[in-house]
């Protein structure tokens, strides 16, 4: 997977089995990608740095979305479920549950 800034493409390399998300945060700093198998990775992008897994964002999800302020991560995922994260500590802030199947996107996350 690659993504551009502004001296060029930068190559973004995780384990997984494909990305199925990706979402710019709001002040364009920071990449979330989401994958089958694998939690939520946040990566810097001006280096492709990968920073520390959110511990609450769990394997196969489908969607990733930032609130318009950038501190919470929302992701749909396989689990029947979808969840809203703090981006700053990684701390679970609402699991939606209840869900008759897989959830499969979050389109805009808003206070």
């Amino acid at each position: 997977m690659g993504c551009c800034n502004r001296q060029g493409t930068l190559s973004l390399r995780g384990k997984g089995s494909g990305v199925t998300s990706v979402a710019w945060s709001p002040d364009g700093k920071w990449l979330a990608t989401a994958s089958n198998g694998r939690p939520v990775t946040v990566w810097d992008a001006t280096n492709g740095k990968e920073l520390p897994t959110l511990s609450d964002l769990v394997g196969s999800v489908r969607s990733v979305a930032w609130s318009q302020d950038g501190k919470r991560l929302a992701n749909a995922s396989y689990y029947k479920r979808a969840k809203v994260s703090d981006t700053a500590n990684g701390k679970e802030l609402l699991t939606l549950k209840g869900h008759d199947g897989d959830v499969w996107f979050i389109r805009d996350l808003r206070p």
